[in-house]
């Protein structure tokens, strides 16, 4: 009997591959299990790292926009300051189980890490105190320009795991981002109104943070060479609701140099000119008179009353490196006695030989006629160009806190009740100055300031064969006489004073007939606004002029040339002088040629306020 062979033997061998196999398979997904593990806390673990750095960067830029803001203005960061930003913290373990057992390495693929420096715009860090800033385009304003400094922060975090500590390295670019409000040709806080009876011609950015009413007399015309932008409203046939006597149907819409599309924008936000949290602390409701409105930056802060930090670093007589205040008094009978007091940036007097010059500089007071004010103004003469023989004394001190930073603060403090104002005379040529290497640096420049007003006599800041010093010129009111004004004058009639022998004929050298000037400044200043109501009179005013009469003109014009280069820059209404705008007898207009500076951009005048704002910039891995 045939039998059936025994194969047992060789169904051994096939099922010890297949539990090999098994058992291989079982390996491999134990090891995939345990890989994939590893993969998956690595990947939370790096997940947490980056949450933690990057929290620790919101905490830096936090603490560096703290310490930027409470510094005083025109002081840069040294690198201690940032250093104590970038000290790290510990790891919040308690927000997150995760967290336990991170770790801040002090380098970085061989890199000091947690680190906050300073850098130019190609991320390479300058030297500490170092004056290195770059130019961009303002979001929101076209034509407008911020000054930009850039500090690189710099967060490692190591993270533990079951065979490695991983490390990530996250990085952002804190940019300050300073844009100069005197880049503007013109700039209006209220209401901006541009009627000019006689060609006119702008070159440069005009920004309203209210309505915007312009139009240019038939046959004459408004030009806009630049930028357009208002907040509110526009109009061109419209006049501001208070506003009477415009000859309307005199009037055309502006012309635009490019394209009314390409030039004129209404803004998606206010341009701040000192920044938000200046304008929060305003409020006219409460007793205190140091928050009232931007007027405050003129103004001197009553002692009896708090002074909100964010008014106090900006105001102008707090920043002036020389504090200069003119005292008259008479007693009947007697000639006036007149004391000048110099005092330096921190109140007190100014080193001996500094003061002399500066008292040399300064005139004797006296009244003078102010046709639009119907009234003598108790005017005090200032020889700018005696002011050089000051700055270069001041800028010999061993403390850099002693010398000068560009700003003067002119205040009369003489009991009686008149109208008063400095008028600045010979300023063809400012004052110009090489700082020491150790100083503040941007400080380059020649600012005055006062809460009274100021009369700009003659060229100014115009000398022929050197580019315009930085300089801006901030009071109540702005006037500008002309290089052929005459005190002598100043109370006759605009054409003259008739002749007591012939009637039809007029007084040679008896009109106030204006010559050709040039002014090449900054100018804030306030404005009497279209249906202003004069709080001592109860008389409601007519039209205000418009910005084209924002430096006011007390002389006959006609066929002459004002050439303004610079800034005007409106944000409050006048307290002092506040005499209604007209033609008449007043004034008769000139041929307006004005533009921005371009370099009050890139070089700002000192006395700087501007919108300033702060980012992040974007995380970057390493």
């Amino acid at each position: 009997m045939r039998t059936r062979p025994d194969n047992s033997g060789h169904m051994i061998v096939p099922t010890m591959i297949v539990v090999l196999l098994l058992s291989t398979l079982v390996g491999v997904a134990v090891l995939f299990t345990q890989h994939a593990g590893r993969l998956a806390r690595d990947s939370r673990e790096l997940t947490n790292a980056i949450s933690i750095a990057d929290g620790e960067l919101d905490r830096m830029y936090d603490q560096w926009k703290r310490t930027l803001k409470s510094l005083p203005l025109g002081q840069r960061t040294v690198q201690a300051d940032l250093d104590a930003i970038s000290q790290p913290i510990p790891v919040p373990t308690s927000v997150h189980p995760g967290f336990a057992g991170a770790i801040f390495p002090s380098t970085f693929q061989g890199q000091p890490t947690h680190t906050l420096t300073e850098v130019d715009s190609f991320g390479v860090a300058v030297p500490s105190g170092t004056a290195v800033t770059s130019m961009g385009s303002l979001p929101g304003f076209n034509g407008m320009y911020s000054i930009n400094t850039m500090y690189e922060a710099r967060v490692a975090v190591g993270m533990p795991s079951i065979s490695h500590t991983p490390t990530v390295e996250i990085r952002r670019t804190f940019t300050r981002s300073d844009a100069p409000i005197f880049q503007t040709a013109i700039f209006f806080e209220d209401d901006l109104e541009l009627h000019p009876g006689e060609t006119m011609v702008i070159n440069g950015p005009v920004v309203t943070n209210h309505h915007l009413y312009a139009s240019g007399m038939v046959g004459k015309g408004l030009t806009f060479q630049s930028y357009v932008s208002y907040n509110k409203n526009y109009g061109y046939t419209e006049q501001p609701p208070a506003a009477t006597g415009y000859a309307m149907g005199n009037w055309q819409p502006p012309t635009y140099a490019g394209s009314k599309s390409s030039q004129l924008s209404k803004a998606k936000s206010r341009f701040e000119p000192a920044g938000k949290d200046m304008r929060n602390e305003f409020n006219t409701g409460d007793a205190n008179p140091n928050n009232d409105s931007y007027r405050e930056l003129l103004q001197r802060a009553d002692s009896g009353y708090s002074d909100p930090p964010t008014i106090a670093r900006y105001r102008f007589y707090n920043q002036a490196s020389l504090k200069i205040s003119v005292t008259q008094t008479q007693v009947a009978g007697n000639p006036p006695v007149q004391t000048v007091t110099v005092l330096g940036h921190d109140n007190n007097p100014v080193d001996p030989a500094v003061a002399a010059k500066v008292v040399d500089a300064i005139g004797i007071r006296a009244p003078m006629y102010d046709r639009r004010e119907q009234q003598n103004v108790s005017v005090t003469p200032v020889d700018v160009s005696k002011f050089a023989a000051a700055v270069l004394l001041m800028n010999g001190a061993a403390s850099p806190a002693n010398r000068f930073n560009g700003i003067v603060y002119f205040s009369d403090t003489s009991p009686d009740a008149t109208k008063r104002a400095f008028r600045l005379e010979n300023g063809v040529k400012l004052p110009t100055y090489d700082q020491p290497v150790d100083s503040p640096p941007d400080v380059r420049g020649f600012s005055v300031a006062t809460d009274a007003g100021i009369y700009i006599k003659g060229d100014y800041n115009s000398y022929s064969g050197t580019p315009a010093v930085p300089s801006a010129v901030m009071a109540d009111a702005v006037m500008i006489l002309s290089n052929a004004w005459s005190d002598t004058n100043a109370g006759n009639p605009l054409h003259g004073v008739d002749n007591p022998l012939d009637p039809s004929t007029i007084l040679p050298g008896t009109a106030r007939t204006a010559s050709a000037t040039t002014v090449e400044t900054a100018i804030m200043a306030g404005t009497i606004p279209t249906g202003y109501v004069n709080p001592g009179t109860g008389v409601t005013y007519g039209p205000s002029g418009g910005a084209h009469n924002f430096p006011r003109f007390l002389e006959n014009w006609t066929g002459v040339p004002f050439t303004f280069k610079g800034s005007m820059v409106q944000l409050f209404t006048s307290t002092i002088f506040t005499g209604p705008w007209s033609t008449g007898d007043i004034y008769s207009p000139p041929n307006r040629i004005w533009s921005a500076n371009s370099d009050f951009a890139k070089h700002p005048c000192p006395g700087l306020f501007c919108v300033t704002t702060y980012s992040r910039g974007t995380w970057r891995r390493f």
